[in-house]
């Protein structure tokens, strides 16, 4: 099986039981370095469900891909129940591709982020700060709800090395205040930051 012309792929995974019956890798493998962009998201049945390095390893890899620009993941969606971030971070270990220019977590919050990346946030942060990323223009956080200035600080606290290189964006609602309104009991919005 050859996709040597195969430059984009967009990919919704829900696990199986089954881990051995993961195929994913095989379609990435078989593009090769013409594959450029990226999008994945892997949800599961159960929540809270943990991919080891090895199934990710084995069964998701990227090290084929000698030509990836963008890299997506997708944590943002409302069917099946996300995983907690390791698998982001054992895909992102594993890329050989010297010309990767962004990197985008897609979340609803930056809690939901913040909670599912705990465990991983600094190993991310200096992956994402050595090469093979040297060319990595944006780390883009991309959320779905309204988020404010303490919150930003939030996320931007746990990425320290993408901060100092000027590399991390938040993008989404942002709130123009943490609180209500008084005057109305509105709150008070931009389209993004």
């Amino acid at each position: 099986m050859s996709f040597s012309c195969l430059e984009e792929t967009v990919c919704r995974y829900q696990l199986p039981d089954d881990f051995t019956s993961i195929r994913l890798g095989n379609l990435w493998r078989a593009a090769g370095p013409s594959l450029h962009n990226v999008t994945v998201s892997i949800f599961s049945r159960t929540p809270m469900t943990v991919l080891s390095q090895q199934v990710v390893e084995e069964r998701f890899s990227l090290v084929h891909n000698t030509s990836l620009r963008t890299i997506r993941f997708d944590g943002s969606s409302p069917s099946g129940m996300p995983l907690e971030c390791g698998w982001m971070y054992f895909m992102l270990a594993q890329v050989v591709s010297p010309h990767v220019e962004s990197v985008i977590f897609a979340f609803r919050t930056i809690h939901h982020a913040s909670f599912l990346m705990r465990d991983y946030t600094h190993l991310i942060d200096s992956t994402l700060t050595r090469p093979p990323f040297a060319e990595l223009q944006t780390v883009l956080f991309l959320l779905d709800t309204p988020f404010s200035d303490d919150d930003a600080r939030l996320l931007r606290d746990q990425f320290p090395e993408l901060c100092s290189r000027r590399l991390l964006r938040i993008r989404g609602t942002r709130l123009l205040h943490s609180t209500l309104n008084p005057a109305n009991g509105a709150l008070s919005s931009t389209s993004h930051v």
